[in-house]
């Protein structure tokens, strides 16, 4: 689902809240007195349009500091580089993003009114509050519940691995089971992403129509072992088979009807056990926003796609070079050698594509020469693999019904590029539905972008939830 991660790293469009700095501001020139900091230490929020924004202050010795949460976006904790505060006045720099607010604090003191200055100068009004506001998401389940929740533990793909999940039951007493695999980033069961809980609310809805689920946390989050960082899709598909056999192992479970529901990156995981030939592992897969392309593929057409959807596009000439920037970097995975060798050389093919930027598009980019982010973001072993693996070899062997979903607006994994190669595989056992207008979370959504998956309500569109039950029945 995260696939975006790496992404960040190759645009970066002043990433956290879009635009950079304005460098004419001085804050050497704002005045600072430690004896009226306690006036606004404390927690303040604010809009800057649909997207919240959380001020977090306090004072350390005679130093007012803080941290700036923008929770729509999922980035906490983003380091404020100073504050100055005279009593009246105040100013905030939050160098990470080249960010810089300045306000007043109004005469009720529980008001900072103020503008938000990067790439440009917007109003910002935060008000103090006990604690920052939490968006309420309507789909989330709420009891009473017509069905059976278990915690389960059992092995992972390797020694190291311990898994722990939820099992959830229908009360019928046949039922197919779906284990739920989630996208690339480290995801808890619920596949938890800026308030939303999909696997949640998909095991909820599958449970009242007779649909049983396995979801579990990823190796090395929540209450599963395992080491993450270092994992590949591979490894998650070792999980996710050791997933199978822990249900096939069940009295309660039956072994004839056990299929995999996999988004983003859970897709290519459909993909690798639904062409494995071992007799009874799967009955069905459903691969929702599933690549059917190789990573280095993906990855340029998401690069692409955003870019051109974003609020600030740029020009073909600088979107090319950005695609370059990244393309080129790709040859390190294919280095024999340490990834700290690997890491070596990825730096060095970056410094030479980064040159041929001019100095405007590396401010409006964000990028910086000295910087070994995107470098380390595509040289290590779990974007290796997703750049060499291509899914079309596996998806061409599949025997058993898979059901690929897609929304037209998906800018993480395009639906166009995906369903045109699911269509010159031309596997029989494989049927493809797309959803106008809908994203990479399945939401209705206006752009598409990852921007919008937190202000959106919905956590999945009601005709995605149908189909997948729907075809499960049928299918599984």
């Amino acid at each position: 689902m995260q696939f975006a991660k790496f992404l960040s790293a190759a645009v970066l469009v002043c990433l956290v809240l879009v635009g950079c700095s304005d460098s004419s501001v001085d804050l050497d020139s704002f005045s600072d007195v430690p004896m009226q900091h306690e006036k606004v230490t404390g927690i303040w929020e604010g809009k800057l349009g649909d997207i919240r924004i959380v001020l977090k202050l306090s004072t350390e010795g005679s130093t007012l500091k803080g941290s700036l949460d923008s929770p729509d976006q999922g980035a906490m904790d983003i380091n404020i580089q100073q504050v100055r505060f005279d009593g009246q006045n105040i100013a905030v720099e939050v160098a990470s993003i080249n960010a810089i607010f300045i306000a007043r604090l109004s005469n009720s003191v529980d008001q900072l009114d103020g503008q938000w200055i990067q790439n440009g100068t917007t109003d910002l009004v935060l008000e103090r509050v006990d604690k920052p506001s939490i968006r309420k998401r309507l789909q989330n389940p709420e009891p009473p519940f017509p069905y059976r929740v278990s915690e389960v533990t059992f092995p992972g793909g390797t020694q190291s691995v311990s898994l722990s999940g939820s099992l959830t039951r229908p009360g019928t007493s046949e039922f197919p089971v779906m284990i739920l695999v989630s996208g690339s980033g480290p995801q808890d069961r619920d596949e938890t992403l800026m308030g939303h809980k999909p696997f949640w609310v998909l095991a909820d809805y599958l449970a009242r129509r007779g649909i049983a689920t396995l979801r579990y946390d990823d190796r090395g989050v929540g209450r599963s072992t395992g080491d993450f960082a270092n994992a590949t899709t591979a490894d998650f598909a070792d999980d996710a088979n050791a997933a199978i056999n822990y249900l096939r192992s069940s009295v309660s479970i039956d072994a004839s009807r056990i299929g995999l529901i996999g988004h983003s990156e859970g897709g290519l995981v459909v993909a690798i056990l639904g062409a494995k030939r071992e007799e009874g592992l799967l009955t069905c897969g459903v691969m929702l926003a599933g690549p059917s392309v190789s990573g280095t593929e993906i990855h340029q057409s998401q690069i692409r796609d955003m870019m051109e959807a974003s609020t600030f596009p740029l020009p073909d000439s600088t979107i090319s070079k950005v695609l370059g920037l990244s393309s080129e970097i790709y040859p390190a995975n294919y280095l024999t050698g340490t990834w700290e060798e690997r890491k070596r050389l990825g730096f060095e093919l970056y410094e030479k594509a980064y040159e041929r930027f001019n100095i405007l598009e590396k401010v409006l980019l964000g990028i910086d020469g000295q910087s070994n982010q995107l470098a380390e973001a595509i040289v290590n072993p779990w974007f290796s693999f997703f750049l060499k693996y291509d899914p079309r070899t596996d998806l061409s062997l599949q025997q058993k019904p898979i059901l690929a979903l897609y929304g037209s607006l998906d800018k993480q994994v395009s639906s166009k590029q995906n369903i045109a190669s699911l269509q010159t595989i031309n596997n029989d056992y494989i049927e493809v539905q797309i959803f106008s207008g809908l994203n990479h979370m399945f939401q209705h959504a206006e752009t598409g972008l990852p921007d919008e998956y937190a202000i959106i309500e919905e956590t999945m569109a009601p005709e995605v939830l149908e189909t997948i039950s729907a075809w499960t029945l049928g299918n599984c």
